[in-house]
């Protein structure tokens, strides 16, 4: 059984996934895997093919969503993204970018960081 944080992220990949399906952007795969590590979704924008990486927080307790993207995450995010490439060849623009849903508030507020590589 999913534990709760589990779901918190689930739930917040589902909305990062329908606010940019809102923008145009097609999904192509949810929760690619590899050793090197994994990335939330895969989606086009346009003729771009972009890594989004989703993270949700219900509580500043642990700070703020974007302080938990360090170095060796990306590190990591990158190495899935090439590996990703490797297996699903893309001839055209590759982006990377963060989807942080952020319900401390009492809301959810949702904010969108392109190209943060």
């Amino acid at each position: 059984m999913p534990t709760g944080a589990t779901r918190l992220g689930w739930r917040g990949e589902e909305i990062a996934r329908s606010s940019l399906e809102r923008q145009g952007w097609v999904l192509v795969q949810k929760h690619f895997r590899t050793r090197e590590g994994e990335i939330d979704l895969v989606m086009k924008d346009g003729r771009t093919l972009v890594f989004v990486e989703v993270k949700t927080r219900r509580s500043p307790k642990f700070g703020l969503p974007e302080e938990s993207i360090t170095p060796k995450k990306l590190e990591r995010m990158f190495a899935a993204g090439e590996r990703y490439l490797q297996r699903h060849p893309h001839h055209g623009p590759i982006r990377f970018d963060l989807m942080v849903l952020d319900s401390s508030a009492g809301e959810q507020k949702v904010r969108h960081h392109r190209n943060i590589s």
